[in-house]
């Protein structure tokens, strides 16, 4: 019997079970003696391959192999508003919809929708009723665990008059500032425009931008971003990489991304950046020089188009770390691109990913799930379960990951409390920047 008799008859022995949260109703496997993929299908009519892809056998508008099945139909739950924007004490009703790309069925999907609210002293939801509770930004979670479809909606609750959520954040050397009534105001160094104040001085207080109707912010290695309430973005400063969406060069003011709209919220990279759009698609200029465009490429040139990221198209909430990028899907699965030498993609390895791959579990053996809340640090990230426990991956060299020791992780680990080694639990919200994370307990008490 020669070498390849043995190891056919190694590779058909045993059946080995796949892992999928669906039921199949039919399943087909391409010919070729070589190189095969497979493909199987669920009672909505939805379509998962996995294999082979060199041909674009898998259907999923990419060329590359994958030993992990994916949903080529992509059906999600939909409304006609994903940011809601409240008073606080007033409400809203919103209509959910089903949608697919590509099915096998043509009959209209009967769902059993279950609301949910991340963060009930923001928001509470009935039915399909909004509540705006306190001051602050949640999700609300729409789900049909029996047809394993998901959707979210994104809630600002304002003070009165209001018509964002302030919001203070950090470039290399700047700092932008959003108030409530969507004004923008920036201070400090300005030596490419960053502050978009139409000059190169630096400023030691906050000073006014004139632009307005503000609803995010977002600041990168010498460069600002913000997104009006129209769903455009604009930029302003160093765009030596593309950032500006616009060109190459250094801008002292505020110019609109073109051939860019929908979008709910932005985050940036040292200089790349990421637009989550409301039919929750992700969209990135820039550079992608580990592949942090999930696009299937990776480039250290100035790439000025936004470009759409493959595989995630249902996502809620993206952050951004240095040259990587984490995005909390519907269903509570994590999905990241990008640099991976750290172990920040928590993929239980160290190699970058120019694809989107879903982060794994603490044992590594599924994808994780449950998640409510992800933050990027410049090589990790840090993540919130819908319960409220906490969770870190990558680089610890500085005690990020709050794990007890300087020791970094290619897989989720607990994050611990200081007093008590145990692990860091009822947290309302977590923010990691650089080498530093913060994380707030319901009870308003903040751990660094």
């Amino acid at each position: 019997m020669d070498n390849n008799s043995k190891t056919t008859q190694q590779l058909t022995k045993k059946l080995t079970k796949i892992k999928t949260d669906v039921e199949i109703t039919s399943i087909a496997v391409t010919t070729s003696q070589e190189y095969q993929a497979a493909a199987y299908v669920d009672t909505l009519g939805r379509i998962y391959t996995v294999g082979y892809n060199g041909n674009g056998e898998l259907g999923n508008t990419t060329t590359t192999s994958s030993t992990i099945a994916y949903n080529i139909s992509d059906g999600k739950i939909l409304t006609d508003e994903s940011l809601v924007n409240l008073e606080q004490g007033t409400s809203s009703y919103i209509n959910p919809r089903y949608e697919s790309k590509f099915t096998l069925l043509n009959n209209e999907v009967t769902m059993n929708l279950k609301y949910e609210s991340l963060d009930t002293s923001i928001s509470t939801v009935s039915g399909n009723k909004i509540t705006g509770v306190g001051i602050g930004t949640t999700h609300i979670r729409i789900s049909d665990d029996t047809n394993k479809v998901y959707g979210s909606i994104k809630v600002n609750v304002n003070v009165q008059g209001g018509i964002a959520q302030p919001k203070v954040v950090g470039g290399q050397n700047h700092f932008v500032a959003l108030k409530s009534d969507g004004t923008v105001w920036t201070y400090g160094y300005n030596g490419n425009g960053q502050l978009g104040l139409g000059d190169t001085t630096n400023r030691t207080e906050p000073t006014k931008v004139n632009i307005e109707n503000v609803i995010d912010i977002t600041a990168g290695y010498q460069y600002t971003a913000i997104l009006k309430n129209d769903g455009t973005v604009w930029t302003t400063g160093y765009s030596g990489y593309g950032t500006s969406g616009i060109d190459a060069k250094p801008s002292k003011e505020f110019r609109q991304v073109p051939n860019l709209t929908d979008v709910i919220e932005i985050s940036s990279g040292s200089n790349t950046m990421h637009a989550l759009k409301k039919d929750g698609t992700v969209w990135s200029w820039g550079i992608s020089e580990y592949g942090e465009f999930g696009n299937n490429t990776a480039s250290s040139s100035a790439i000025i188009t936004p470009y759409k990221m493959l595989r995630t198209e249902n996502i809620m909430q993206i952050s951004s770390g240095e040259s990587h990028i984490a995005m909390l899907a519907a269903d509570g699965t994590i999905w990241g691109a990008g640099r991976n030498t750290e172990g920040q993609l928590g993929l239980v390895d160290t190699s970058n990913r120019v694809m989107p791959q879903q982060m794994l579990n603490t044992e590594g053996t599924d994808k994780l799930r449950g998640i409510k809340q992800v933050s990027c640090g410049m090589y990790n990230t840090v993540l919130v379960t819908d319960k409220g426990d906490t969770y870190g991956v990558g680089y610890n060299y500085y005690g990020g990951l709050a794990t007890g020791n300087t020791t970094g992780t290619s897989k989720p680990v607990p994050m611990l409390e200081e007093t008590t080694g145990t692990q860091l639990k009822n947290i309302k919200n977590i923010t990691s920047n650089a080498y530093l994370t913060i994380a707030v307990k319901m009870m308003k008490k903040e751990y660094m």
